[in-house]
Order: C-alpha cells, then sequence, then structure tokens
C-alpha cells in the first residue's frame, strides 16, 4: 500500500536542520480547507524578509496562514487558479534559502498536487480509500506525485521568522519559508482528468468500487 502518511491537507511541508538531510513532513491541520480552518501553525512571528524594508507581510502569505489556500482561491487575483504552497522550515537559514532559490515548478509542484489530490480521494471515501478504490487510489496518487504538469507558475517566496513557546510542540525559534504556485484551473483539470483516464489497475476493481471511481472522476473538483 502506497505510504502517503497523514494527508489531511494541501501543502507540503519540508524541514530542513543543520547537519541533516531534508526530509518530507506532514502538517497535522489541513492547511486547504476553509471550513473550521485553524492555522497550519501556531507563534510569534519575530522577523520576516521584507521587515527591514518597513514592510508587512505580502497579502498571499497572510491569507493563506489566516486561511489556507483554499481561502486564497476565493481573493479575486486567484479566483480562476489552483494555489499550492510549498513550505521549508528550519534553523538553517542559508539551507533553506537555497531551497526556495532552487524550487521550480517543474520539479516540486507535482509533489505538492499529489498531497491535495490525495486529500480530495480521502475526503470523497466512505470506507478506507484502498477499500473504496481499489488499486485506482494508490495508482492515481503515485501517477499525479510523478506526472508533468504544463501551466504551473512560481509565484513568489518569503520567509519569517517565528517563536514557539512552552505550549507549542518545539519551543525556540525557526525560519519558515514559503513558495506560492499557482496554476489555472482550467489546466489543471484538464491534466488530472488525463491522468485519471490513463489508469490502468492490475486487479480489476469491484462492482463497488467502480462505481466510486466513477463517482469521484465526475465530481472530483467540486469540492477541491
Amino acid at each position: 500500500m502506497l505510504k502517503f502518511f497523514l494527508v489531511a491537507l494541501g501543502v507540503l511541508i519540508f524541514s530542513v536542520c543543520t547537519g541533516e538531510p531534508p526530509k518530507i513532513i506532514f502538517q497535522p491541520e489541513s492547511s486547504g480547507s476553509l471550513p473550521g480552518f485553524q492555522p497550519w501553525n501556531r507563534g510569534r512571528i519575530q522577523d520576516h524578509q521584507d521587515a527591514a524594508l518597513g514592510r508587512i507581510i505580502p497579502e498571499w502569505l497572510s491569507g493563506f496562514l489566516l486561511q489556507g489556500s483554499r481561502g486564497l482561491e476565493e481573493m479575486e487575483i486567484y479566483r480562476n487558479s489552483y494555489v499550492f504552497v510549498g513550505i521549508n522550515q528550519g534553523t538553517n537559514f542559508k539551507a533553506l534559502g537555497h531551497w526556495a532559490e532552487g524550487f521550480t515548478a517543474a520539479q516540486d509542484f507535482p509533489r505538492l498536487a499529489a498531497v491535495r489530490i490525495e486529500e480530495r480521494l480521502l475526503g470523497a471515501a466512505a470506507l478506507y480509500p484502498d477499500d473504496e478504490y481499489g488499486e485506482f487510489f494508490e495508482t492515481l496518487v503515485k501517477k499525479s506525485s510523478d506526472a508533468v504538469y504544463t501551466g504551473a507558475v512560481k509565484e513568489d517566496s518569503f520567509w519569517i521568522l517565528r517563536r514557539y513557546d512552552e505550549d507549542a510542540a518545539s519551543v525556540g525559534e525557526r525560519y519558515e519559508f514559503f513558495v506560492l504556485v499557482t496554476i489555472a484551473k482550467s489546466e489543471f483539470q484538464a491534466q488530472v482528468h488525463a491522468i485519471m483516464e490513463d489508469i490502468h489497475t492490475s486487479v480489476p476493481p469491484t462492482r463497488d468500487q467502480a462505481a466510486a471511481i466513477n463517482r469521484i472522476k465526475e465530481t472530483f473538483f467540486d469540492l477541491f
């Protein structure tokens, strides 16, 4: 079974620490959902990228921290786009900066897309996803992670320094780097539908699984 661990979220979070290789971690709060959304992270902002210039945090980042990706998608500027935010956090500012600079839509967007696609499948499933969809579930998530997407654009990046106190899981200060990626809704939908239609599993789905697969294909982007 494909191990994507915790998937009730719309972003990938990366961790970089001095002397340690980067590793992917998953934030347990759904950063993609508007209903009942809780800020993906807590702590007091001590500094940020434009503080020395007397500027405030950009609107896209403050909106994301408050409402998640789907909150941004309700803004007029992103109304026709899907919004994805890659996150890297740790204490090594230089390494994090290299990550943000080296982040490309071509290389890194597929992982962001795969997490949100998996979240959508899980949200629609009445059963455990492997039971609900059979091999279609695992195959779709893997193919969406390996896909070559067109139209995804790295719009911006920004960092903040945040302080976490005793009531937080990890006490102390750490840098958090964010990368904003957008893709036109129509373009992304067409590519995901093409991936779905190209899936051929080694084990044919049962009658109920086939019905569930057809339903999710028809309604996939209704609550995406």
